[in-house]
């Protein structure tokens, strides 16, 4: 290598460690005058910036804090951003960015939704190639989707093309991929549970649909949970007020597992099959699930209700009250509604061999509980039957009965109870 190439380079190489080290000689207003008009126009919305540091290592970077977005935590904050000092970043300044990474961040639902539209790249403004997202979440009433991490890939044209997520355990993976106007989702977890609500556990679940700025077709679900399955398909709305709806199926669920998300005491083993239509409606996203609408109907197999002796008050020769206890069954039907602070079980029907129960059961404010049921065992010459009333709350069921009827021959039958009040 000549004398005249060494100098070349040198000269070259001290240009670059220059340039990378002017961002730290001057001062933060500066930045602050320029980087706070490019940002709000590179996120179409008004940024505040709580301050601007510079950082040496892990690598030298510009660092932005306290982040606001459009003037409310609510929308979005973000505890710093990261604009790496590299060579890349320094050649293209102005023009383009690359290695951006965003910690801490919390933002609403809307704002993750509208990202693609957020991030349309402006004429004079610095294209990005990619952005990282580090424990990031989305707040969702008083609950998060998160934290996660995650990368957005732009293209050529600074246009958002890929986002892909992943949770800290990496149980979670979202994919998302904007076209022609809507984008594909794509969601996918394994032994995942359920951040808001009850605390359903999902072996696997796979949600693929479409969305644009109003909403998202969700076209598939597919979930292995408790040693079952469920499908079903939904669509969330938001383009005037919120609203999420569907319909799922379940088949060979493990009931005794998923009854104890709900109540570990009043509970139920054996296998469950059914199908549930469900519509939640909030006029913004943190109250989506307070006011929810069930109706499902529902079978369960070959097993045993908790906490619900309905068989013993056939025994009774008087009248008596009766605590606990379990009910063996071949199968259980019944219709379920669930409403805010109510959850209604109608038309059940309970059998066992030569045993069969029929009536119904509301759960009300404070799980307490309201219901009847007509039990009789036929066993041929042997007929004994029973009115039964269930009050008490899920942790302590109660049972008043009268004294088991055993009909002569030539009586007719017991009629069966009514069907259960509604809480009160």
């Amino acid at each position: 290598m000549g004398k005249t190439t060494k100098t070349v380079l040198m000269a070259l190489l001290l240009i670059l460690l220059v340039a990378a080290a002017l961002p730290f000689a001057l001062p933060s207003s500066v930045y602050e005058g320029q980087l706070g008009p490019t940002l709000q126009r590179m996120a179409h919305g008004n940024i505040k910036v709580g301050q601007y540091t510079f950082e040496y290592t892990p690598r030298p970077a510009l660092v932005l804090q306290n982040v606001i977005i459009d003037n409310d935590p609510a929308v979005g904050k973000i505890d710093r951003i990261a604009v790496p000092i590299n060579a890349y970043n320094v050649l293209n300044w102005g023009k383009a960015l690359r290695d951006v990474e965003i910690e801490g961040g919390k933002f609403s639902p809307t704002f993750a939704i509208s990202l693609p539209q957020r991030l349309k790249p402006e004429p004079e403004t610095p294209r990005l190639t990619d952005l990282k997202l580090i424990k990031s979440s989305v707040v969702v009433g008083q609950g998060e989707l998160g934290p996660v991490d995650g990368t957005v890939r732009f293209d050529q044209n600074g246009q958002l093309a890929e986002l892909m997520i992943t949770d800290s355990e990496r149980h979670l993976e979202l994919h998302i991929e904007p076209k022609e106007g809507v984008f594909a989702l794509t969601l996918n977890a394994s032994n995942w549970e359920l951040p808001f609500g009850y605390p359903v556990k999902f072996d696997s679940l796979l949600l693929k649909g479409v969305g644009n700025s109003a909403g998202i077709v969700i076209e598939d679900i597919r979930a292995d949970l408790y040693s079952g399955i469920v499908t079903g398909n939904g669509q969330l709305n938001w383009g005037d007020g919120w609203q999420l709806s569907g319909t799922v199926r379940s088949n060979g669920l493990q009931a005794e597992p998923f009854s104890q998300v709900f109540t570990k005491t009043t509970r139920s083993s054996g296998r469950l099959v059914g199908e549930a239509n469900f519509v939640f409606k909030a006029a913004d996203y943190p109250q989506l699930f307070d006011a929810p609408a069930i109706d499902a109907k529902l079978q369960l197999r070959d097993g045993i209700l908790y906490n619900l002796d309905l068989v013993t008050p056939l025994k009774s020769q008087g009248s008596g009250a009766y605590h606990g206890g379990q009910t063996t069954f071949a199968t259980v039907d019944t219709l379920l509604q669930i409403r805010p602070n109510v959850v209604q079980f109608s038309k059940t029907r309970i059998e066992s061999g030569k045993y069969l129960a029929v009536g119904g059961l509301t759960i009300g404010a404070g799980q307490k509980l309201n219901g009847s049921f007509a039990a009789r065992v036929n066993s041929g010459a042997l007929v004994v039957s029973n009115q039964i009333q269930i009050a008490g709350t899920l942790d302590k069921t109660q049972f008043h009965t009268g004294a088991a009827y055993r009909p002569r021959e030539g009586d007719a039958p017991a009629e069966p109870a009514p069907e259960a009040p509604a809480a009160q």
